[in-house]
């Protein structure tokens, strides 16, 4: 790589660093000049065109992303103690001697 790619990533690495999430919000409900609407209607409207594009390669990541953003995704559970294995137990009542029974109202 060339030192001005080299100049030119760092510059644009800087300017993305610099922009906090209120600048982007800013930018994104100002209007966009050649499409006469917000910027982020814009984006959202070529985001569902490219979704309903059988020919677009991206169409399954811009239907993924729609969903997502628009139903939330779904929960993901991860196993972290089992290993996977079934787990199984009893309900421990402490305060009872070992024969005594469980009184009921």
């Amino acid at each position: 790589m060339s030192t001005t790619e080299d100049k030119a990533k760092s510059q644009d690495k800087k300017i993305l660093e610099g922009l906090s999430m209120a600048r982007v919000y800013d930018f994104l409900l100002q209007e966009d000049e050649d499409e006469g609407a917000v910027r982020a209607e814009v984006l959202l409207r070529e985001q569902y065109r490219d979704a309903k594009n059988p020919e677009s390669k991206s169409s399954h990541l811009s239907r993924q992303y729609l969903l997502d953003r628009g139903f939330g995704k779904a929960p993901q559970f991860v196993d972290m103690t089992s290993k996977g294995e079934k787990i199984t137990a009893g309900i421990f009542i402490e305060g009872l001697e070992d024969g005594q029974d469980i009184q009921t109202p």
